[in-house]
């Protein structure tokens, strides 16, 4: 039987932040030999793959794991990490960011110590290595993997990430004006998170690692039901995202002034990105085209104020970066699938080895049972079949 454990990895500003550590069926230990031997049985120290969770960095709990994931993780002998972290409003990327370096320490020096203690008579099958990580996140949970493989110790040895953030967070997708086409969010009980100042945030709303989809109904949270339903496409629709993800106000305006300075026109709206195509890096336009997005981006990376440069995943891009494995629907409605396509592109500039899979006509989350029924499995096995692969040889070299 599959074991889990919850522990907490980071106290801090009142919250205690959690993991569910999930460890595989220890029958392959003999307790036959340990009977007979009278010996204490030796934990199998193995290695892991930690998950982050999406929900657009305002909802979710480690409990939004796929299962098609844990099955594969599990079913190779490794353990799988599923972790909470800091949400936005009244919290930022650097909270975030801050969580995730927390995380790892204590994976690398003190979860033994709790998997022990929950067993002191008897030592667990398993406890976690301190240097074979893998990382991985779906949607906005692919962010924070990022923020990971940059800056974590133990550097990851391998990285997934399925439709995720944060591969482009400068693209038309984040910085625009006009409101995102087809998109009608009603702004509701949205007010009290697009408060004008950062006192007003925290007078007004908890600090949160968890606020799951679906909230028993004896909990109460201020803004709940913004967070699940409107929140995150509240943000994008009105192209205030950054200002929020980097507790930056007006960072979305700056950016977006920076890409038109000395242009004639103004960044690709992205209600006519065209993200259909299954061809690394094929937009459909012209050259002249491409080389003026190329020089507005430019710019608007020249813009990022120094204080924040950190935490903009793209610009950071080195060989040093851990093997990638990234999987898109290429009609996702809520995280651009060019967002895979240009984390792509940058790591092939830098030789570092990514497989990129486009999962043609598919959108968001087209995995989950709750979009895509009984052909959730269907999907994950023709369009993620290799991932645990992938992140198993990584992990082994």
């Amino acid at each position: 039987m599959v074991q889990k454990y919850t522990f907490t990895y980071y106290r801090v500003c009142g919250i205690d932040i959690e993991l569910d550590i999930y460890l595989p069926d220890p029958q392959s230990v003999s307790t036959v030999e340990i009977a007979i031997t009278e010996r204490p049985r030796v934990p199998t120290v193995i290695a892991s793959v930690v998950f982050f969770h999406g929900g657009g960095l305002t909802v979710g709990n480690r409990e939004m794991l796929p299962e098609q994931l844990k099955d594969a993780v599990l079913g190779s002998s490794i353990a799988l990490i599923s972790a909470d972290y800091r949400l936005l409003f009244p919290f930022s990327a650097r909270h975030i960011c801050e969580d995730v370096l927390a995380l790892f320490s204590y994976l690398s020096t003190s979860v033994n110590q709790d998997l022990i203690a929950q067993r002191p008579t008897m030592p667990p099958a398993y406890l976690i290595s301190e240097r074979l990580f893998a990382v991985a996140g779906a949607s906005a949970g692919a962010y924070l993997a990022m923020l990971a493989a940059l800056y974590a110790t133990p550097r990851p040895r391998a990285l997934f990430s399925l439709y995720g953030n944060g591969g482009d967070l400068l693209s038309p997708f984040y910085v625009h004006q006009a409101p995102l086409s087809g998109w009608e969010s009603n702004l509701g009980d949205t007010k009290m998170f697009l408060a004008p100042t950062a006192q007003d945030k925290l007078s007004l709303l908890p600090g949160l690692s968890n606020c799951p989809i679906n909230l028993p109904s004896n909990i109460i949270i201020p803004g709940y039901e913004a967070r699940v339903n409107s929140l995150y496409r509240k943000l994008l629709e009105n192209g205030t995202f950054l200002d929020h993800l980097m507790a930056f106000p007006g960072l979305g305006e700056l950016l977006l002034q920076a890409g038109r300075k000395d242009n004639t026109s103004d960044p690709t709206s992205p209600s006519t990105v065209n993200c259909s195509s299954a061809s690394m890096g094929s937009s459909g336009t012209s050259p002249s085209s491409s080389d003026t997005q190329r020089l507005k981006k430019q710019k608007m990376e020249a813009a990022i104020p120094e204080s924040i440069r950190y935490l903009f995943p793209q610009l950071h891009i080195t060989s040093k970066f851990p093997p990638t494995y990234l999987v898109h629907g290429t009609n996702d409605k809520l995280v651009d699938c060019r967002e895979s396509k240009e984390m792509a592109k940058r790591l092939y500039e830098v030789g570092v080895k990514c497989d990129l899979v486009l999962a043609g006509g598919l959108g968001h989350a087209f995995d989950m049972a709750q979009v895509s029924g009984a052909m959730g499995r269907v999907l994950w096995d023709r369009f993620l079949g290799e991932v645990v692969p992938f992140l198993l040889k990584h992990l082994k070299e």
